[in-house]
C-alpha cells in the first residue's frame, strides 16, 4: 500500500479515536443524577430551587449546604441525598466535619453542629458578620467571613473567639496546613494566622435562638 492510500485509512482511524475520547470526557463531566429524600411529609417540599453553596465529604458521608438553612446529607457516596431541618432562615455558606462534629457557617455570623445525626444545633459565634468557610482538625475548628472576621474555638465550638486577622477585606476561604493556618479574600488578601493572637473579648457561649 503507498502513502496516499495509507493516508486516509490513517485519517479515519485517528478521527474515530479523537471522537471517541471526547464522548468519554463528556461522560466523565455529566452532572450526577441524584434522588432527594425530604425527613418531613409535606407535598409542598417536594421539589427544592435554593441554591447550594458549600459542599464537605469523607469516605461515602457527604454533606451540601445553601440558601435558606439548607443542608443535605448523603452516606451512601451521593446517590441519594436526604434534606435535614436546621430550623434557620440564613443562608449558609460552607460546611465541614472534623472528628464527628459537622459544622456549617453562614450569614449573619450563624454557625450550627450537629450534635447528632440529623440534629443541628445553633451556636453563638458573638458576631454578626456573614461567615464564608469553615475549617478545622480535631477539636479546633476556624471560621472566617466578611470584614476580616476570623473565629476560633478549642472545644468543638461550645465557646468561640475572635481573632485578630490584621485585614478588614471580606475574607472568602480557610485552610490549615503543618507551618499553620490561611485565610484568602477580597482584593488579594492572603494572611496566615496563629491561635495565640486571641482577641481580648473571649469566648461567646455555645448556644444561641
Amino acid at each position: 500500500m503507498t502513502t496516499k492510500q495509507l493516508l486516509p485509512v490513517v485519517l479515519v482511524l485517528w478521527g474515530g479515536l479523537a471522537l471517541w475520547t471526547l464522548r468519554t470526557v463528556r461522560a466523565h463531566a455529566q452532572n450526577v443524577e441524584v434522588a432527594v429524600e425530604d425527613d418531613n411529609d409535606d407535598d409542598d417540599n417536594d421539589e427544592d430551587d435554593r441554591a447550594l453553596t458549600g459542599v464537605w465529604s469523607a469516605g461515602n458521608e457527604a454533606f451540601a449546604v445553601g440558601e435558606r438553612g439548607a443542608v443535605y446529607h448523603s452516606d451512601d457516596g451521593g446517590r441519594v441525598w436526604v434534606r435535614q431541618e436546621t430550623g434557620v432562615d440564613e443562608d449558609l455558606r460552607a460546611v465541614y466535619g472534623s472528628h464527628g462534629h459537622i459544622f456549617a457557617v453562614g450569614d449573619n455570623g450563624r454557625i450550627l453542629r450537629q450534635r447528632a445525626p440529623g440534629v443541628w444545633e445553633s451556636l453563638a459565634s458573638g458576631v454578626d458578620e456573614d461567615l464564608h468557610a469553615v475549617w478545622g482538625t480535631g477539636s479546633e475548628i476556624w471560621a472566617a467571613g466578611d470584614e476580616g472576621v476570623v473565629l476560633f474555638t478549642r472545644d468543638g465550638g461550645s465557646t468561640w473567639s475572635r481573632i485578630d486577622s490584621g485585614t478588614d477585606e471580606d475574607l472568602r476561604s480557610i485552610a490549615g496546613a503543618p507551618g499553620g493556618v490561611y485565610v484568602s479574600g477580597d482584593n488579594g488578601v492572603l494572611k496566615k494566622i496563629s491561635s495565640t493572637r486571641l482577641s481580648t473579648t473571649g469566648g461567646a457561649p455555645a448556644h444561641q435562638g
